[in-house]
C-alpha cells in the first residue's frame, strides 16, 4: 500500500501536465517525521535526537509541485538506497516522457556515486549535488580562502575609512580539481569561498554540468535547492 500510494504521486504529477516539459529538476531532500510508539520503520535518530521515520520527498523546483513522498525508516540512506528509490520514480518519468531533460539535485547526502553513474547512464540527465570538505579536498581550496579573505578585509578597510557600513560578507567561486576514490571518473567540483563577520565558510558542489560558469552553478542553480525545504515545511503545516 505503501509503495502504490508513492507510485500515485508521481502519476498524479505526470498527468499534471498538458504538455512534456522540456526540462524538470527533481529535488531530493529527507525530512524528520517524529513517530511515537512502535510504530513500523520507527529508528531513534542521532542527528534528530528522536525516534522517527526518515522519508525521502521529491519536489519539481521549478514549477514547486511534489513528485512523490517516500516514507522510509528513521536512518541516513546509503546512497545505493537513494538510487533505488530515484531510479523507480525516473523510469515513471520516463515512460511518459522518454527524452525530456532531468536535473537530479539535492545536498550532500546526495552526493552518492550511484546516483551519479545513474545519470551519466541517461542522456538526457544531469546532476548537482552538495559536497562535504575533507582531507583531500579541503586543501585543494587554500588558495581562494586566501584570496577571499585578503578582499574582505581590504572591502572592510576600505568601508572603515569612509564611514560606510562595514560588508556581511565576501564570496569567490571557482573550479577546482578534485575526484573522490568512490567515483568511476573526475566531475566538475565548485568552490564557493566565504568569508563573513563571523569567519571562513568554505563550500563545494559537484556536478555533471559544463556549461554555467561556477557563479551562476553555485548561486543561481544550485541554492535555488532551498526552496524544497520551504515545500516540506508547507506540506507539514498542511498535514498538521
Amino acid at each position: 500500500d505503501i509503495y502504490r500510494l508513492a507510485r500515485s504521486f508521481v502519476e498524479a504529477f505526470i498527468a499534471s501536465y498538458a504538455q512534456i516539459p522540456r526540462i524538470i529538476v527533481l529535488d531530493m531532500d529527507h525530512s524528520e517525521d517524529i513517530t511515537h510508539g512502535q510504530q513500523q520503520l520507527s529508528l531513534f535518530n542521532t542527528y534528530y535526537d528522536n525516534y522517527c521515520s526518515l522519508p525521502l520527498f521529491l519536489f519539481e523546483g521549478i514549477s514547486g509541485k511534489l513528485i512523490t513522498a517516500v516514507l522510509r525508516p528513521g536512518k541516513r540512506p546509503t546512497g545505493k538506497e537513494n538510487a533505488a528509490i530515484i531510479k523507480r520514480v525516473v523510469r515513471l518519468l520516463r515512460k511518459a516522457w522518454p527524452e525530456n531533460h532531468i536535473l537530479l539535485r539535492g545536498d550532500a547526502h546526495f552526493a552518492n556515486p550511484e546516483l551519479m553513474a545513474m545519470a551519466d547512464a541517461d542522456p538526457n540527465m544531469d546532476f548537482l549535488f552538495g559536497l562535504s570538505g575533507n582531507r583531500a579536498l579541503s586543501p585543494k581550496g587554500n588558495f581562494l580562502m586566501e584570496q577571499a579573505r585578503a578582499l574582505h578585509q581590504t572591502r572592510c578597510d576600505i568601508a572603515r575609512r569612509y564611514q560606510e557600513i562595514i560588508p556581511h560578507a565576501t564570496k569567490l567561486y571557482e573550479n577546482i580539481e578534485y575526484q573522490s576514490g568512490s567515483w568511476q571518473k573526475a566531475y566538475r567540483v565548485v568552490m564557493k569561498a566565504e568569508v563573513t563577520t563571523l569567519g571562513d565558510n568554505p563550500r563545494y558542489i559537484v556536478t555533471s554540468l559544463i556549461d554555467p560558469n561556477p557563479a551562476q552553478l553555485y548561486a543561481d542553480l544550485y541554492c535555488a535547492r532551498g526552496q524544497d525545504e520551504n515545500f516540506i515545511k508547507a506540506v507539514k503545516n498542511d498535514l498538521a
